[in-house]
């Protein structure tokens, strides 16, 4: 039985590449940096948080760069981002219905993310006001960010859910093994931000291209 579905949430629940690819953009070129032009490059930098993104961004642009300008990008990429963490945002098509769906059925929802927390949950809030999600979790200053399980663990116990009746989804290959740390049931889903077989590689055992067939797939676990 499954009785709590854990989301990721940029590349699995949201589209985001649009929105970060404007945001490191925006904050190199106010920073004096050359810009990263090619979108797909900062998809395969996200996933390890904001930090790790960044550090990614200056090698990608500068090559070397010294702590003053990693936390000068910082700084400024953190004010932009909080002014309008939904700009160029948008859903997944199907995701809204399969949350739905889930959420009908009895199953509870929660999301997991990488994301700083406070921005984690105005995404969600915002882009989901009607799906009654019971946690919402993002980066906490000071608490391990995934792959480790630390996050699952807290969800698992704020929500009182077994371990085994877990499932958590995502994208990215830090996803899959977010999922094998925490000894839950993990699948992969396709239309974000990584292909099949990098999640493959990662551990996946389980891939899903469309929403659709998580709630198929989740329904039919419940049945039997």
């Amino acid at each position: 039985m499954i009785s709590l579905c854990i989301f990721d949430l940029d590349g699995t629940l949201s589209n985001t590449l649009r929105s970060l690819h404007y945001f490191c953009n925006t904050a190199l070129t106010q920073c004096g940096f050359p810009p990263v032009d090619d979108i797909h490059k900062i998809q395969y930098m996200v996933g390890s948080g904001v930090h790790v993104l960044l550090q990614r961004l200056l090698t990608e642009s500068l090559g070397s760069y010294t702590e003053e300008q990693y936390q000068q990008l910082l700084s400024i990429y953190n004010a932009l981002y909080a002014s309008d963490p939904l700009h160029l945002v948008t859903e997944y098509k199907g995701v809204r219905p399969m949350l739905q769906t889930l959420s009908e059925s009895g199953v509870s929802l929660a999301v997991f993310s990488n994301k700083p927390d406070a921005m984690t949950k105005r995404v969600v809030s915002a882009l989901y006001p009607e799906i009654p999600f019971d946690v919402c979790r993002g980066q906490i200053d000071g608490f391990p960010k995934k792959p480790a399980p630390d996050g699952i663990y807290a969800i698992l116990k704020e929500t009182g859910c077994p371990r085994e009746q877990c499932l958590y989804i995502g994208d990215s290959d830090v996803d899959m093994r977010t999922g094998q740390n925490a000894q839950v049931e993990t699948i992969g889903v396709t239309w974000g931000f990584r292909t099949s077989m990098e999640l493959i590689h990662a551990g996946a055992k389980i891939l899903m291209d469309q929403p659709e067939e998580l709630s198929a797939f989740v329904q039919m676990r419940n049945r039997s």
